[in-house]
């Protein structure tokens, strides 16, 4: 990373590509990024003042969001103050650009924002004339459906069926459109051949030496038989409705069984999708970003 001059480095996910532990290994290694002139800005939650946020997509989404008290998080975190909320954001970030330090920012919730949302916080990370650069690490599509509508049904309460199909390129044709040359998209199975793991592939990649780093690792994936009852669940009692959290809805306990994936029988009805998502991707992106024949056969259920 050139660290000549000011620069913004923003990370957006996307989501399930180890962006939990990439966050939690940032904020435990604060100093020693800064001691290579790197700020990870220490955003607080805003009920918890003493608790930080190594996940920066509530801070990033919340100050550009046309209505930050229908986002999700927020109602998850029972913010009811959001004008207060967001002036604290404000600060945390404008005092990290206004530093001499590189600012590194990481939230894949803002690979999900809109064109005009993206345009905004485009707009707020130059006002100090900072150069941007951003990152999105991309799974292979059928590998991305089973594991976003995995956290999207256990982690968010969402009321989805299996063949809701989790698109990748409607996100990345936005983040092209607004950040152009800006955006570098890497294929996620490249840093998870890292012998050091995915984490620290991509720090390297970012030119960021992590001898002396603790590498957080965390595995937040839900099991095939916990995302099924789930789904269960959430037909009836999803977690938020109306803008507002459920009191009938409840999780369903974890345990440590195989991961998510599609019967062959949920397979075939999204197999058009599938290969229209695989064929944008190579078309785009290239080959490495695509399924591979022996991912699907082991995936399936």
């Amino acid at each position: 990373m050139d660290r000549r001059q000011g620069r913004v480095f923003l990370h957006v996910g996307l989501h399930k590509t180890a962006t939990t532990s990439l966050q939690a290994t940032c904020l435990a290694n604060q100093i020693a990024l800064a001691q290579q002139g790197i700020c990870y800005p220490d955003f607080r939650h805003p009920l918890k003042p003493e608790q930080s946020m190594a996940n920066h997509s509530v801070p990033l989404v919340s100050m550009v969001h046309p209505r930050p008290h229908e986002y999700h998080m927020n109602i998850r975190m029972r913010v009811t103050d959001n004008r207060a909320a967001i002036s604290s954001y404000r600060d945390v970030l404008d005092d990290a650009l206004q530093s001499s330090l590189t600012v590194f920012l990481s939230g894949e919730g803002v690979s999900r924002l809109g064109k005009q949302a993206l345009s905004q916080l485009l707009a707020l990370l130059t006002r100090f004339d900072h150069q941007v650069r951003v990152v999105a690490c991309v799974r292979s599509p059928y590998n991305f459906h089973c594991s976003a509508l995995a956290q999207r049904v256990v982690g968010a309460g969402e009321a989805l069926m299996p063949t809701d199909f989790q698109r990748q390129s409607d996100r990345l044709r936005v983040l092209q459109q607004v950040f152009g040359s800006a955006l570098e998209c890497i294929p996620f199975r490249t840093l998870c051949d890292h012998p050091n793991g995915p984490v620290v592939a991509f720090l390297e990649r970012l030119q960021i030496d992590t001898s002396s780093f603790v590498i957080e690792r965390r595995n937040d994936g839900a099991s095939n038989r916990v995302t099924r009852l789930q789904i269960e669940v959430n037909q009836q009692y999803p977690l938020i409705i109306d803008n507002q959290i459920n009191p009938s809805h409840y999780s369903v306990p974890r345990d440590s069984g195989r991961k998510f994936c599609l019967t062959p029988a949920e397979m075939a009805v999204i197999q058009s999708q599938l290969i229209e998502e695989n064929h944008w991707m190579r078309s785009v992106l290239g080959e490495s970003f695509c399924d591979q024949p022996h991912d699907l056969v082991n995936m399936m259920g």
